[in-house]
């Protein structure tokens, strides 16, 4: 009677699976005109509808996952295409230089700058995209200049910021790669959370947990920043 009855539940459960995704299933695919928009007052993050077209896309799916994984309450406004941010270093930001001939690790704080242009049209799978015109942060015996770029796709849950620089250090030319998780709650992007971002020389990259590690030369930028503007 036992293994029979739970073999009955399982049953039972299985049908109730299916008939839940059946009915999520005819939800999506429901008429046009009876997709009513999202209530005016309604979060679009309660329901996954960010732009309250009564339409649920993929980026939305992905962006209510992420903010159920970061327990985000509501999203800011997203900024305009090719509006220029100045993002401002906050005070953990540092970096830190492994030599290669074995002589002590150099950490120091820095501060400054770096500017940031929302990219009109970002790339398949991509959900945010911004070019970095200007770069100008420095530490007590350091000065970062340069370019580069920071996107967000949908290729990993929880979504992550992946940042590239063609930086100079000290006029060294440096390529630099790395990034951190992304926040969906805040628009523009902030990186109250961090972004390490490492390089060896200009055509030799240096894992991040190499340099964390001392095990290989070359610079870590620890970035934590917010827009100014």
């Amino acid at each position: 009677m036992g293994a029979s009855a739970c073999g009955s539940n399982v049953r039972i459960w299985r049908g109730s699976l299916c008939l839940l995704l059946l009915l999520g299933l005819a939800w999506v695919l429901r008429p046009a005109a009876a997709q009513t928009p999202t209530p005016a007052g309604v979060p679009w993050h309660c329901n996954g509808d960010r732009n309250g077209d009564g339409h649920v896309t993929v980026d939305e799916i992905v962006d209510a996952v992420n903010n159920a994984l970061t327990d985000c309450m509501a999203p800011l406004a997203t900024p305009a295409p090719n509006a220029t941010l100045t993002y401002r270093l906050l005070e953990d930001s540092r970096i830190t230089f492994v030599p290669a001939e074995g002589g002590s690790v150099v950490q120091e704080p820095l501060s400054g700058t770096f500017a940031a242009v929302r990219a009109d049209s970002p790339a398949p799978n991509t959900l945010v995209a911004f070019t970095i015109t200007d770069i100008a942060v420095q530490s007590a015996h350091y000065s970062v200049t340069g370019t580069g770029y920071f996107d967000v796709t949908t290729l990993a849950i929880p979504l992550q910021v992946f940042v590239h620089l063609e930086a100079r250090i000290n006029d060294a030319p440096i390529g630099m790669n790395g990034g951190g998780l992304y926040n969906t709650c805040d628009a523009p992007p902030t990186f109250r959370g961090g972004l390490e971002i490492c390089g060896g020389a200009a055509d030799r990259a240096v894992e991040c947990t190499a340099i964390d590690s001392a095990s290989d030369s070359g610079y870590s930028l620890m970035l934590f920043a917010v827009p100014e503007n």
